[in-house]
Protein backbone atom coordinates (compact mmCIF):
# COMPACT_ATOMS: atom_id res chain seq x y z
CA UNK A 1 0.00 0.00 0.00
CA UNK A 2 2.82 2.36 0.92
CA UNK A 3 4.63 1.43 -2.32
CA UNK A 4 1.52 2.31 -4.36
CA UNK A 5 1.15 5.66 -2.54
CA UNK A 6 4.80 6.48 -3.21
CA UNK A 7 4.36 5.74 -6.91
CA UNK A 8 1.29 7.98 -7.02
CA UNK A 9 3.21 10.76 -5.28
CA UNK A 10 6.12 10.49 -7.71
CA UNK A 11 3.75 10.49 -10.67
CA UNK A 12 2.03 13.59 -9.32
CA UNK A 13 5.34 15.40 -8.80
CA UNK A 14 6.50 14.41 -12.30
CA UNK A 15 3.23 15.62 -13.81
CA UNK A 16 3.58 18.96 -12.03
CA UNK A 17 7.19 19.37 -13.18
CA UNK A 18 6.13 18.77 -16.78
CA UNK A 19 2.90 20.74 -16.55
CA UNK A 20 1.91 22.99 -19.45
CA UNK A 21 1.32 26.70 -19.26
CA UNK A 22 -1.76 27.21 -21.42
CA UNK A 23 -3.02 30.46 -22.93
CA UNK A 24 -6.21 30.61 -25.01
CA UNK A 25 -5.53 32.13 -28.43
CA UNK A 26 -7.20 32.22 -31.86
CA UNK A 27 -9.61 29.40 -31.07
CA UNK A 28 -6.91 27.13 -29.67
CA UNK A 29 -4.24 27.13 -26.99
CA UNK A 30 -0.67 28.31 -26.78
CA UNK A 31 1.22 26.00 -24.45
CA UNK A 32 4.67 25.94 -22.94
CA UNK A 33 5.79 22.41 -22.12
CA UNK A 34 9.00 21.28 -20.48
CA UNK A 35 10.47 18.21 -22.14
CA UNK A 36 12.22 15.32 -20.43
CA UNK A 37 15.55 16.85 -21.56
CA UNK A 38 14.73 20.05 -19.71
CA UNK A 39 14.18 22.42 -22.62
CA UNK A 40 10.80 24.04 -23.25
CA UNK A 41 8.52 23.99 -26.26
CA UNK A 42 6.06 26.69 -27.28
CA UNK A 43 3.25 25.18 -29.33
CA UNK A 44 -0.15 26.13 -30.72
CA UNK A 45 -2.64 23.31 -30.30
CA UNK A 46 0.20 20.78 -30.41
CA UNK A 47 2.16 22.37 -33.30
CA UNK A 48 5.63 23.50 -32.25
CA UNK A 49 6.40 27.18 -32.75
CA UNK A 50 9.61 27.66 -30.75
CA UNK A 51 11.94 25.70 -28.50
CA UNK A 52 14.67 26.73 -26.06
CA UNK A 53 15.93 26.21 -22.50
CA UNK A 54 14.37 29.43 -21.24
CA UNK A 55 10.91 30.21 -22.57
CA UNK A 56 8.17 32.24 -20.94
CA UNK A 57 5.14 34.38 -21.79
CA UNK A 58 5.83 38.12 -21.81
CA UNK A 59 2.61 39.91 -22.65
CA UNK A 60 -0.23 40.46 -25.11
CA UNK A 61 -0.22 43.43 -27.51
CA UNK A 62 -2.61 44.84 -30.07
CA UNK A 63 -0.66 45.54 -33.26
CA UNK A 64 -2.38 46.94 -36.36
CA UNK A 65 -5.71 45.57 -35.19
CA UNK A 66 -4.40 42.07 -34.42
CA UNK A 67 -3.80 40.35 -31.14
CA UNK A 68 -0.12 39.48 -30.82
CA UNK A 69 1.35 37.27 -28.12
CA UNK A 70 4.93 38.00 -27.05
CA UNK A 71 7.26 35.42 -25.52
CA UNK A 72 10.91 35.44 -24.46
CA UNK A 73 13.22 32.57 -25.36
CA UNK A 74 16.90 31.89 -24.85
CA UNK A 75 19.58 29.56 -23.61
CA UNK A 76 19.39 30.85 -20.03
CA UNK A 77 22.36 31.77 -17.88
CA UNK A 78 24.20 35.07 -18.21
CA UNK A 79 26.05 34.47 -21.49
CA UNK A 80 23.19 35.82 -23.63
CA UNK A 81 19.92 37.59 -23.12
CA UNK A 82 16.57 36.29 -24.32
CA UNK A 83 15.20 36.69 -27.84
CA UNK A 84 11.67 37.85 -28.60
CA UNK A 85 9.16 35.39 -30.07
CA UNK A 86 6.13 36.95 -31.75
CA UNK A 87 2.97 34.88 -32.28
CA UNK A 88 -0.02 36.06 -34.32
CA UNK A 89 -2.85 34.81 -36.55
CA UNK A 90 -3.11 36.13 -40.12
CA UNK A 91 -6.57 36.60 -41.66
CA UNK A 92 -6.03 33.60 -43.90
CA UNK A 93 -3.70 30.90 -42.70
CA UNK A 94 -2.48 29.19 -39.55
CA UNK A 95 -1.02 30.79 -36.44
CA UNK A 96 2.49 32.00 -37.18
CA UNK A 97 5.57 32.85 -35.15
CA UNK A 98 8.74 34.85 -35.76
CA UNK A 99 11.80 35.20 -33.58
CA UNK A 100 13.94 38.31 -33.19
CA UNK A 101 17.38 38.40 -31.64
CA UNK A 102 20.79 36.84 -31.80
CA UNK A 103 22.00 36.19 -28.27
CA UNK A 104 19.39 38.57 -26.92
CA UNK A 105 17.09 41.29 -28.19
CA UNK A 106 15.86 44.62 -26.86
CA UNK A 107 12.42 44.41 -25.32
CA UNK A 108 9.76 45.27 -27.92
CA UNK A 109 7.75 48.44 -27.46
CA UNK A 110 4.29 48.72 -28.99
CA UNK A 111 2.46 51.84 -30.18
CA UNK A 112 -0.62 50.08 -31.55
CA UNK A 113 0.55 50.09 -35.16
CA UNK A 114 3.84 48.23 -34.81
CA UNK A 115 6.38 46.69 -32.47
CA UNK A 116 9.69 48.55 -32.22
CA UNK A 117 12.96 47.04 -31.00
CA UNK A 118 15.15 49.88 -29.72
CA UNK A 119 18.68 48.74 -28.83
CA UNK A 120 20.84 50.04 -26.02
CA UNK A 121 23.81 51.78 -27.60
CA UNK A 122 27.22 52.23 -26.02
CA UNK A 123 29.59 55.17 -26.61
CA UNK A 124 30.99 55.05 -30.11
CA UNK A 125 28.25 52.69 -31.28
CA UNK A 126 25.48 52.97 -33.85
CA UNK A 127 22.83 50.24 -33.94
CA UNK A 128 19.77 49.47 -36.05
CA UNK A 129 16.23 50.09 -34.81
CA UNK A 130 13.91 47.36 -36.09
CA UNK A 131 10.13 47.43 -36.40
CA UNK A 132 7.64 44.61 -36.93
CA UNK A 133 4.08 44.50 -38.25
CA UNK A 134 1.89 41.51 -39.08
CA UNK A 135 1.75 42.56 -42.73
CA UNK A 136 5.40 43.37 -43.41
CA UNK A 137 7.30 41.42 -40.76
CA UNK A 138 10.65 42.84 -39.69
CA UNK A 139 11.85 46.06 -41.31
CA UNK A 140 14.65 48.50 -40.62
CA UNK A 141 13.14 51.56 -38.97
CA UNK A 142 16.28 53.63 -38.55
CA UNK A 143 19.56 53.84 -36.70
CA UNK A 144 20.34 54.90 -33.16
CA UNK A 145 23.67 56.50 -32.28
CA UNK A 146 25.13 57.34 -28.89
CA UNK A 147 25.08 61.03 -28.02
CA UNK A 148 26.11 62.85 -24.82
CA UNK A 149 23.83 65.15 -22.86
CA UNK A 150 23.88 68.48 -24.72
CA UNK A 151 25.73 71.37 -23.11
CA UNK A 152 27.38 69.34 -20.35
CA UNK A 153 30.93 70.22 -19.36
CA UNK A 154 33.70 69.49 -16.88
CA UNK A 155 31.99 71.56 -14.19
CA UNK A 156 29.03 69.15 -14.31
CA UNK A 157 31.34 66.19 -13.64
CA UNK A 158 33.00 68.08 -10.79
CA UNK A 159 29.62 68.78 -9.22
CA UNK A 160 28.13 65.30 -9.77
CA UNK A 161 30.47 62.46 -10.77
CA UNK A 162 28.62 59.50 -12.37
CA UNK A 163 27.83 56.33 -10.48
CA UNK A 164 29.34 54.18 -13.24
CA UNK A 165 32.36 54.82 -15.49
CA UNK A 166 30.32 54.57 -18.70
CA UNK A 167 28.38 57.54 -17.31
CA UNK A 168 31.42 59.73 -17.97
CA UNK A 169 30.67 59.43 -21.70
CA UNK A 170 27.28 61.08 -21.18
CA UNK A 171 29.17 64.31 -20.59
CA UNK A 172 29.82 66.24 -23.80
CA UNK A 173 33.19 67.63 -22.70
CA UNK A 174 34.44 64.22 -21.55
CA UNK A 175 33.27 62.53 -24.74
CA UNK A 176 34.99 65.11 -26.93
CA UNK A 177 38.27 64.54 -25.08
CA UNK A 178 37.79 60.75 -25.19
CA UNK A 179 37.26 60.90 -28.96
CA UNK A 180 40.43 62.97 -29.32
CA UNK A 181 42.46 60.52 -27.20
CA UNK A 182 40.97 57.21 -28.38
CA UNK A 183 39.91 57.85 -31.96
CA UNK A 184 38.49 54.70 -33.53
CA UNK A 185 39.20 52.72 -30.36
CA UNK A 186 36.47 54.55 -28.42
CA UNK A 187 33.82 51.83 -28.74
CA UNK A 188 36.06 48.97 -27.65
CA UNK A 189 37.46 50.85 -24.67
CA UNK A 190 34.01 51.93 -23.53
CA UNK A 191 32.84 48.31 -23.75
CA UNK A 192 35.76 47.26 -21.53
CA UNK A 193 34.34 49.54 -18.81
CA UNK A 194 30.76 48.32 -19.02
CA UNK A 195 30.96 45.86 -16.10
CA UNK A 196 32.14 47.99 -13.22
CA UNK A 197 31.22 49.74 -10.00
CA UNK A 198 31.21 53.37 -8.93
CA UNK A 199 34.37 55.29 -9.87
CA UNK A 200 36.79 55.94 -7.01
CA UNK A 201 38.15 59.34 -6.04
CA UNK A 202 41.94 59.60 -5.89
CA UNK A 203 41.70 63.23 -4.75
CA UNK A 204 39.33 66.14 -5.29
CA UNK A 205 38.48 66.33 -8.96
CA UNK A 206 40.35 63.14 -9.93
CA UNK A 207 38.43 59.88 -10.46
CA UNK A 208 39.33 56.46 -11.77
CA UNK A 209 37.62 53.13 -12.45
CA UNK A 210 38.37 49.63 -13.61
CA UNK A 211 35.88 47.59 -15.62
CA UNK A 212 35.65 44.70 -18.03
CA UNK A 213 33.90 43.41 -21.12
CA UNK A 214 30.76 41.42 -20.15
CA UNK A 215 31.57 37.73 -19.55
CA UNK A 216 35.31 38.41 -19.95
CA UNK A 217 36.36 39.92 -16.62
CA UNK A 218 40.09 39.54 -15.83
CA UNK A 219 40.59 38.74 -19.53
CA UNK A 220 39.47 41.98 -21.17
CA UNK A 221 39.62 44.70 -18.54
CA UNK A 222 39.61 48.43 -19.07
CA UNK A 223 40.64 51.49 -17.09
CA UNK A 224 39.78 55.19 -17.09
CA UNK A 225 41.14 58.11 -15.11
CA UNK A 226 39.61 61.57 -15.24
CA UNK A 227 40.96 64.91 -14.06
CA UNK A 228 37.87 67.07 -14.24
CA UNK A 229 39.77 70.21 -13.20
CA UNK A 230 42.34 69.89 -15.98
CA UNK A 231 39.90 68.40 -18.50
CA UNK A 232 42.15 65.39 -19.13
CA UNK A 233 41.46 61.66 -19.51
CA UNK A 234 43.57 58.50 -19.58
CA UNK A 235 42.55 55.03 -20.69
CA UNK A 236 44.06 51.55 -20.68
CA UNK A 237 42.84 48.21 -21.98
CA UNK A 238 44.15 44.70 -21.35
CA UNK A 239 45.59 42.91 -24.38
CA UNK A 240 45.68 39.21 -25.21
CA UNK A 241 49.24 38.86 -23.91
CA UNK A 242 48.24 40.20 -20.49
CA UNK A 243 49.84 43.59 -21.02
CA UNK A 244 48.04 46.89 -21.47
CA UNK A 245 47.60 49.35 -24.27
CA UNK A 246 47.43 52.91 -22.99
CA UNK A 247 45.91 56.12 -24.33
CA UNK A 248 47.55 58.54 -24.64
CA UNK A 249 50.85 56.81 -25.21
CA UNK A 250 53.98 57.89 -23.41
CA UNK A 251 54.52 58.85 -19.78
CA UNK A 252 51.43 59.48 -17.72
CA UNK A 253 51.35 62.05 -14.94
CA UNK A 254 51.83 60.75 -11.40
CA UNK A 255 48.12 60.84 -10.48
CA UNK A 256 47.13 58.79 -13.53
CA UNK A 257 49.88 56.26 -12.82
CA UNK A 258 48.87 56.03 -9.16
CA UNK A 259 45.23 55.49 -10.08
CA UNK A 260 46.15 52.75 -12.54
CA UNK A 261 48.34 51.01 -9.94
CA UNK A 262 45.55 51.17 -7.36
CA UNK A 263 43.04 49.70 -9.82
CA UNK A 264 45.26 46.79 -10.84
CA UNK A 265 47.20 46.23 -7.62
CA UNK A 266 50.54 47.15 -9.10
Amino acid sequence: MMHRALLCLLATLSSEAMADEALPFAGGELTITETTEGDKVLAFSGRELARDWLLFFDREEEVAGRTVMLFSAGAGGNACGADAVIVWKPDNGPVRSERFGDCGAPAPAGDGSRLVFVPHVMPGETADVTEWTPEDGFRLAGALAFRPQPGTGWADLAAAPPGHPVGFFDNAAFLAEAVRVLGDDLGGVALSLSVSSEPEKLKDGFYHARGCVPHACTLSDGFVAVDVRAGKVWFAQMMDNGGFRRWPEGDWPSDARAAFNLSFGQ
